[in-house]
């Protein structure tokens, strides 16, 4: 084998495994995300976890966001509060821009929007958000989505209040 053979499959190999670890992150970022929803503590381990890389997986981008943003909770300083924040949004806003039509990106953005006081203006795309989330659960679309993903859109989607009566009888529908 020739030395230019030699470099290509290292090269190869070498992507396989860096392909490989940001998968195996994003499922360990998920779980660390959707626990530290319920576990306020675990907010500052999740983002020290993704402040100290760059990705190239826009939805470790969007968690890396979104970690950013909930640090605001976390701080008293009302400029640091904004500054994370805005900070995340930054972030998650450029993960969408490679990627618009990603549910679990536009699901995060969502999450963000719908809990983020009105005053700070984040949430101008709510709308937008929840009738592509609705739209992602029904049927036609129920085999493309994960499960584990569905039932947390749908879930929250339940909880937050942020539907009509009519929306929320095609979201009852689509968890039939």
């Amino acid at each position: 084998m020739s030395l230019r053979g030699i470099l290509i499959l290292i090269v190869l190999l070498w992507t396989q495994v860096a392909v490989s670890s940001e998968l195996k992150m994003i499922h360990e970022v998920r779980a660390a995300f959707f626990q530290s929803t319920v576990n306020r503590s675990l907010t500052e381990q999740l983002h020290q976890q993704l402040s100290v890389s760059k990705f190239s997986s826009p939805v470790l981008l969007g968690y890396q966001g979104v970690a950013e943003a909930m640090m605001a909770d976390r701080v008293l300083n009302p400029w640091k509060k904004y500054q994370h924040f805005v900070a995340g949004t930054e972030t998650l806003e450029r993960a969408l821009k490679i990627e618009p039509n990603n549910l679990e990106l536009r699901f995060l953005r969502f999450l963000v929007q719908s809990k983020s006081p009105r005053f700070l203006g984040y949430y101008s795309k709510l709308e937008k958000d929840k009738e592509f989330l609705l739209a992602g659960l029904t049927k036609e679309s129920r085999s493309e989505v994960p499960d584990w993903l569905y039932s947390e859109i749908s879930s929250y989607l339940l909880a937050s209040g942020e539907y009509s009566l009519s929306e929320e009888a095609s979201l009852s529908q689509a968890m039939k």
